[in-house]
């Protein structure tokens, strides 16, 4: 409601011409005296009654800025073939600035027209390209204001709700600080508040680095839109940012430049048998470690990616731990059946056969066993 609200009385000064406005119309009724148009000219006419419209106090608030559009295409019409030539320079530059180098580069891969000093038909071309660049520039001019309106708005809205973020902090922490009522809250509530503005910062340079390369309406449109991360990024920022002190609380992020926690017995020792002597485990140790907990609370809110980026490098670190650790659980091993090892193949062996003996006395010949 506070946007709405604020876009309401923003946007209704959007439908008048500015002080910048009025002057570059005065500009412009100088440029048209000098081309000495003839009265008759329906040109001639119609500038005739915007200017009596403007002059008139009682009708000059009906004068918008689509009447300075026409107001310079009508002036392009009635210059002379070389002074077209010498304008269409600075026209394409003023072109360039506004819509950017993206847009101009698809203008340029177009063949740009050129005209002689007496070609009639080379001129109807040059004009036409000329107020279409007239035509984007004006365009561009009526939704800028729109465009810096909507930010202002919702900058304004993000500034209201992150000074009653901040109230509220004070007050809660000092009210649970005080007399050591419940130190642990006072450092969960900072832990919210440093989580939520950082939400609120994000959501902010998400609004300030919207392309304006781009098609202006969609631009408006998209900050517009923003106004949904100026409650959504804030929420996610204090999720993040508990996310973040239970990692550190928990041990699971160690190191010299993130915070380091208490023991019951040190911090509290009167409150180490209270009903509360578990949370005031949960308190930084020194002023410094104070500190490193608000600031990496703060960028856990602030940069997204951050706690999920940690939370996936933790499971891959646990599932690759896993891996390595033998499972201590009894399993069922079944034994293999018992295999007889293979004989050696041996050699197969030739016995001598044995040489005959001969007996002299009776002339036998017999073997040897």
């Amino acid at each position: 409601m506070i946007t709405q609200f604020l876009s309401k009385r923003l946007m209704g000064s959007l439908l008048r011409l500015q002080i910048w406005d009025i002057e570059y119309f005065r500009h412009l009724m100088a440029e048209w005296n000098n081309l000495n148009v003839p009265a008759n000219d329906p040109d001639a006419i119609r500038i005739a009654a915007l200017t009596s419209d403007f002059l008139d106090p009682a009708k000059c608030s009906l004068i918008h800025r689509g009447h300075l559009l026409e107001f310079e295409q009508t002036l392009l019409r009635h210059r002379t073939a070389d002074a077209l030539i010498q304008q269409a320079p600075m026209l394409r530059l003023r072109y360039r600035d506004i819509v950017g180098e993206r847009q101009y580069a698809a203008y340029k891969e177009t063949k740009l027209p050129t005209c002689g000093p007496l070609d009639e038909a080379s001129r109807l071309t040059l004009l036409e390209d000329l107020s279409n660049l007239l035509g984007s520039i004006h365009w561009r001019y009526i939704l800028a204001p729109f465009r810096d309106k909507e930010r202002t708005a919702l900058t304004i809205t993000a500034l209201i709700w992150m000074g009653i973020y901040t109230i509220a902090w004070v007050v809660l922490v000092f009210h649970f600080a005080t007399g050591n009522r419940n130190p642990f809250l006072a450092v969960f509530v900072t832990v919210l508040f440093a989580g939520i503005l950082g939400g609120f910062i994000s959501a902010l340079r998400r609004m300030q680095s919207i392309n304006d390369d781009t098609d202006s309406v969609f631009v408006i449109q998209g900050i517009a839109g923003a106004n949904f991360w100026l409650w959504f990024s804030p929420l996610l920022g204090a999720v993040f940012a508990v996310v973040a002190y239970l990692f550190f609380v928990s041990g699971l992020v160690e190191g010299v430049v993130f915070p380091d926690f208490r023991t019951p017995s040190v911090a509290f020792p009167d409150l180490v048998h209270s009903s509360w002597w578990f949370w005031h485990n949960l308190v930084p140790k020194t002023q410094q470690d104070y500190a490193k907990l608000f600031l990496w609370c703060f960028i856990s809110g602030f940069a997204e990616r951050f706690i999920p980026d940690m939370i996936d490098r933790i499971i891959q670190r646990g599932q690759g731990a896993q891996k390595n650790i033998p499972v201590s659980s009894p399993q069922v091993v079944i034994a293999p059946t018992p295999v007889e090892p293979e004989q050696p193949i041996t050699q197969p062996t030739i016995k001598p056969v044995a040489q005959p003996v001969v007996q002299p006395d009776s002339g036998n010949t017999n073997k040897n066993p």
